[in-house]
């Protein structure tokens, strides 16, 4: 079965030196506005070759990655659909509703599924087994600068974090996914 690293943005993975294990997967996919600075390789890798991001942070699109495009895209800025024409492939949106369904699968509050979440199920559906690192329940934060403590703050309280980690140690244990 092909694995994907699933790549959270979460301090968890700081000093755990998963980067070079992380390259190695034959795909791997990163969020938002995701770090691949120097200095943070040995600990969360360098390549991409899947990227997820909501329309907060459209404008850091990897164009060199499959883009994998979650909500509304009604709510996007005008002009989205322009990456398409800088990026190695098409753009997959994930619509709304499957959001949601991830959502109510998990049973996290408001249905609102995080996109690790959400692209962690999409990904088996896809028939990939993912193995995810640095995913803790929004506990540590970040672990590069561009995102404060008011964006973490933020994402918790939009997110049931806790619960969805809940949900992903059950899909572990059942060997649908592995956590890292």
């Amino acid at each position: 079965m092909r694995t994907i690293a699933i790549v959270g943005n979460s301090a968890a993975g700081v000093g755990k030196g998963q980067g070079p294990e992380i390259d190695a997967h034959e795909y791997v996919l990163r969020f938002n506005d995701f770090s691949i600075d120097s200095c943070y390789r040995a600990d969360f890798g360098r390549r991409v070759t899947h990227h997820a991001f909501h329309r907060g942070c459209i404008s850091c699109a990897n164009n060199t990655a499959q883009l994998f495009m979650l909500g509304n895209p009604n709510h996007y800025p005008p002009g989205w659909e322009s990456i398409e024409s800088i990026n190695a492939g098409p753009v997959t949106v994930i619509p709304p509703e499957y959001v949601r369904q991830c959502g109510r699968n998990a049973g996290v509050e408001n249905e609102c599924a995080t996109s690790g979440l959400v692209m962690t199920l999409w990904m088996i559906e896809e028939g990939m087994h993912p193995v995810l690192y640095s995913f803790d329940g929004f506990a540590t934060g970040h672990y590069y600068p561009r995102w404060n403590d008011d964006n973490v703050r933020s994402a918790t309280v939009t997110h049931d974090g806790k619960t969805e980690l809940s949900y992903l140690k059950l899909l572990n244990y059942k060997g649908a996914i592995t956590l890292k």
